[in-house]
């Protein structure tokens, strides 16, 4: 591995780029345990990916604000043992819209609902192998650029009171931000794109659209009907946060969900 030398602000301790490849996803990776972070970077690398690694998340903004651009993050959770959700508010301050994966040593489920809750794009626990880690990145990487993440912020969809802005992940009730994480803005683009007809999705539909197709989680074959439970009362408090009225998601009890539009009218 070569030091990075592109942008200012990073001394060599702080910063490593991998080699590069023609077509290869480029990804931030930060983690405090240098032996850790040096040789996950040299077996993405084999996988495909140009890694910029960093020792802590400051550096890594630094790297964003002196012009180095990534497709996708890989971060440590207790990175600087701060609030992990503020490197989403961050990205969101400085206009980027990258997925951002966490990872963590420790396998706990509150950590990882907590992520995707704020708008993580997917959750991985270190002690998984390369093969999988990249698997999962590929897939975040593949949701941002077929447009689970959008096309362009320019471009708008309109159901109703509700207008979608993909190209930013927003979401608009009566010209009001509601605010959503991107796993929020998914599934309201899910529920939404079948307005006209009054369809129904799933709740593996559903939860396909937060976390990706196939994924298993929660207790159990059928355990992540409890998580599309909970993001579908979350979605609902936030919309009636700016409408008191909202009522758009509907419940198909033991089968999914759907929201009222066109054929309700």
């Amino acid at each position: 591995m070569g030091e990075c030398r592109t942008h200012p602000g990073c001394s060599p301790d702080e910063t490593i780029t991998t080699g590069r490849v023609p077509d290869a996803i480029e990804l931030f990776l930060a983690d405090r345990n240098r032996e850790y972070r040096e040789a996950l970077a040299d077996e993405l690398a084999k996988h495909g990916f140009a890694v910029h690694s960093f020792a802590e998340r400051q550096s890594m903004f630094r790297a964003f604000i002196g012009g180095l651009r990534a497709d996708l993050i890989l971060l440590d959770w207790g990175l600087n043992d701060d609030c992990e959700g503020n490197v989403l508010a961050q990205l969101d301050t400085l206009g980027l819209h990258i997925p951002v994966v966490f990872m963590s040593g420790h396998d706990n489920p509150v950590y990882e609902k907590l992520a995707l809750e704020r708008g993580a794009a997917d959750f991985v626990g270190k002690s998984r192998s390369t093969a999988v880690i990249a698997a999962r990145l590929r897939r975040a990487a593949k949701q941002r650029s077929t447009g689970l993440s959008g096309s362009s912020s320019s471009d708008a969809m309109e159901f109703g009171r509700l207008v979608l802005r993909p190209g930013t992940n927003r979401a608009y009730w009566d010209g009001v931000d509601v605010e959503l994480t991107t796993g929020e803005f998914r599934i309201v683009r899910l529920l939404a794109s079948g307005s006209g007809s009054g369809s129904f999705f799933t709740y593996r539909q559903i939860y396909d659209a937060l976390r990706g197709e196939g994924l298993v989680a929660g207790n159990g074959e059928e355990g992540y009907r409890s998580n599309v439970r909970s993001a579908i009362r979350r979605l609902r408090a936030k919309f009636r946060a700016v409408c008191a009225d909202f009522d758009e998601i509907r419940n198909f009890r033991s089968f999914g969900y759907r929201w009222t539009g066109f054929a309700d009218r």
